[in-house]
């Protein structure tokens, strides 16, 4: 009966994650033939499978093992929740004037902490942030990074990103079916429904020492 349990348990999740067998299989380095088998109930994946799905997915183990709890450490109405609270000023049209937003601002939701800079185009642009220190490469920490709203199709790029922990970050990712892909090594790749996207690159200004 666990065995039939952890097999509808683990369909359940490739649903959630909106994953065909060969691509979940892929997703944990195991082939279809392993993933028909767990979700068929003819056989139950080993301990340290399920801990590496549970790490890689962000899924609550006592879920996966037993039943217990909600299926994300970091569940779907939370998620929503947040994109709903998180909200941003908008640049004014004159761009010298353009509202410089630190990290912690961001991640606290402290519209009132705000800076200004001045722009050297008539270029406009939704937001800017200070990149932080762990920022994907190319982005150097102290560069200020200028963001538009996303819009239309999401394709391989910089974006700003909040995650689950409310760190405010910038990462290169490929977004498809509801996963954010990583395009570095150092970065998972994380599920759609535990990231709030923020904005998507549009420009970079470094101060260098001449």
């Amino acid at each position: 009966m666990q065995h039939s349990n952890i097999s509808a348990r683990l369909k359940t999740l490739r649903n959630e994650l909106k994953l065909s067998q060969t691509d979940f299989g892929k997703r944990i380095g195991k082939n279809y033939h392993s993933v028909m088998r767990w979700e068929l109930g003819r056989v139950i994946p080993p301990s340290n499978v399920l801990t590496h799905i549970s790490e890689l997915f962000d899924v609550n183990i006592d879920w996966l093992k037993a039943g217990e709890g909600d299926i994300f450490k970091y569940t779907q109405s939370n998620a929503a929740s947040e994109k709903e609270e998180i909200t941003y000023k908008e640049a004014p049209q004159n761009p010298a004037n353009t509202p410089f937003l630190t990290i912690k601002s961001i991640a606290e939701r402290n519209m009132t902490s705000e800076e200004q800079i001045s722009l050297p185009t008539n270029e406009t642009y939704d937001f800017a942030i200070q990149a932080p220190e762990d920022s994907a490469a190319p982005i150097q920490k102290g560069d200020i990074v200028f963001f538009n709203k996303l819009s239309g199709d999401l394709t391989d790029c910089l974006y700003l990103v909040k995650d689950r922990y409310s760190d405010v970050l910038i990462r290169w990712y490929s977004p498809k079916h509801n996963i954010w892909y990583s395009k570095r090594p150092d970065y998972a790749d994380i599920p759609n429904i535990q990231i709030t996207t923020i904005g998507k690159l549009m420009k970079v200004i470094r101060e260098i020492n001449v």
